[in-house]
C-alpha cells in the first residue's frame, strides 16, 4: 500500500504535471497482536474418520513486531485446553497472515458431533494481548455401519443423462481409492454390479456425483443407486443434487446366529444330582455369560463375563447347596441370550 501525492491541469481529467508517492508505516496500538479466522474443518459429507481432524486457520500479524511463532490451543466439548506450538514458515511482517494447520485429536467417535474451539493464546512466547475470542466449529465424525460380510456390492441405475453420473469409493484410513465408476452411456439402464472387499476397522468414502447437479432421479429418469454389504444397505438414493453418499467405519460382525446356534448348547446330566456342565461351540472369540436363576427370578449363580476362544467351551454350575427343582440358564453370547433349563433332584 502506498500513498501518491501529485499536481494535474485539472481535477479528474488534466494531464498530471508533478507527483510523488510513499511508502506506508504501520503504527499499531500494540507491538504484539494477530487476528485468527474461524477454522474449518475438511468434513466431506458431514463427517470426518476416526477421532483426529486438521483444522486449518488464517492468522494475521495485527501488531507492528514480525510474528515468528504462536501458541493455538484447542478444546473438544469444553474439556482440558490441547496447546499447539506453530512456527510461520516465513516471519509474518505487520499485516501479513499465514493459513495454520491445527491437528486436532479427542473427538467423540461413532457419528457424534464434537464442538471444538481455538484461540491464539502466546505470540514469540509473550501473552496474546488482543481480543481473541474463540472459534467454535462443530464437526462430527463418521458413523459405524455393521454388515455380516467384507463383500460389498455397489449398484447404479442411470436416468436419462448417464454421461452426467460418476462414483467412487475411497478407503480414507489408507488413502487408497477401492473403486470408481462412470460416466455410463446407456440411460435408463441397470449398470453392472462392481464388487469390492471391505475391511474391518477402516473407515471408507462413498460418493456418487451428477456433473449437472440434479442427481440421477426423479424429473429425468428414476435413476438410483445402492451399497449393500451381506444384508446391510450402507446407502441408498437417487434425489440430489451435486453429490450423495456416506461416509463410514466398517465393522464386520458375525451374524450372532453364526456364533452359537441355541440347539448346539447342551446341558448333561439333566435332571442333575448338583454338578451340571453347559456346553458350546463357537465359531469366534467373544464376551460369554452364564447366569442362573431358580422360578422366582432370583440370582442364585453367574461365572462373570468372560472372552471364551472359539472352539468347544463349557462352564460348570454347581447347585448342590441349593434345593431341589427348576432353574433357568442364561447363556449370554455377545448379544444373544439363550435360556435353557436344569432341573435339581438329589
Amino acid at each position: 500500500l502506498k500513498v501518491a501525492v501529485y499536481v494535474s491541469e485539472s481535477a479528474s481529467t488534466g494531464a498530471i504535471i508533478t507527483g510523488d508517492y510513499a511508502n506506508i508505516t504501520f503504527q499499531t496500538a500494540t507491538p504484539l497482536a494477530a487476528d485468527n479466522g474461524a477454522a474449518t474443518i475438511d468434513a466431506t459429507l458431514g463427517a470426518v474418520c476416526g477421532t483426529t481432524a486438521d483444522a486449518t486457520m488464517r492468522i494475521q500479524n495485527m501488531g507492528n513486531t514480525t510474528l515468528t511463532t504462536a501458541t493455538i490451543e484447542y478444546t473438544v466439548n469444553g474439556g482440558t485446553a490441547v496447546p499447539y506450538q506453530h512456527t510461520f514458515s516465513t516471519p509474518l511482517a505487520t499485516g501479513d497472515y499465514e493459513d495454520v494447520v491445527i491437528p486436532v485429536a479427542g473427538l467423540t467417535p461413532g457419528g457424534a458431533t464434537s464442538t471444538v474451539d481455538f484461540e491464539v493464546t502466546m505470540l514469540n512466547g509473550g501473552a496474546n494481548p488482543g481480543t481473541n475470542t474463540s472459534n467454535g466449529h462443530n464437526v462430527a465424525t463418521a458413523s459405524t455401519v455393521s454388515a455380516n460380510s467384507l463383500n460389498g456390492t455397489i449398484n447404479v441405475t442411470t436416468d436419462d443423462y448417464p454421461t452426467e453420473t460418476t462414483w467412487e469409493l475411497i478407503n480414507e484410513t489408507t488413502g487408497g481409492t477401492i473403486a470408481t465408476g462412470g460416466p455410463y452411456s446407456t440411460a435408463n439402464t441397470a449398470q453392472s454390479t462392481a464388487n469390492v472387499v471391505l475391511v474391518d476397522g477402516d473407515c471408507y468414502r462413498f460418493r456418487i456425483m451428477d456433473s449437472y447437479g440434479d442427481g440421477i432421479c426423479c424429473a429425468y429418469g428414476n435413476g438410483s443407486y445402492s451399497f449393500v454389504a451381506g444384508s446391510t444397505t450402507i446407502a441408498s438414493g437417487g434425489n440430489f443434487t451435486s453429490e450423495d453418499g456416506e461416509k463410514f467405519v466398517f465393522n464386520n460382525n458375525v451374524g450372532i446366529e453364526d456364533v452359537v446356534a441355541e440347539n448346539g448348547v447342551s446341558i448333561f446330566p439333566n435332571p442333575s444330582e448338583g454338578l451340571t456342565t453347559v456346553s458350546f461351540d463357537l465359531t469366534e472369540a467373544t464376551l460369554v455369560t452364564m447366569d442362573v436363576y431358580n422360578t422366582v427370578g432370583s440370582l442364585v449363580f453367574s461365572n462373570g463375563t468372560k472372552t471364551m476362544n472359539p472352539g468347544f467351551q463349557k462352564i460348570v454350575f454347581d447347585g448342590t447347596e441349593l434345593p431341589n427343582g427348576i432353574y433357568f440358564v442364561n447363556l449370554t453370547v455377545g448379544e444373544k441370550v439363550i435360556t435353557k433349563k436344569i432341573s435339581l433332584v438329589k
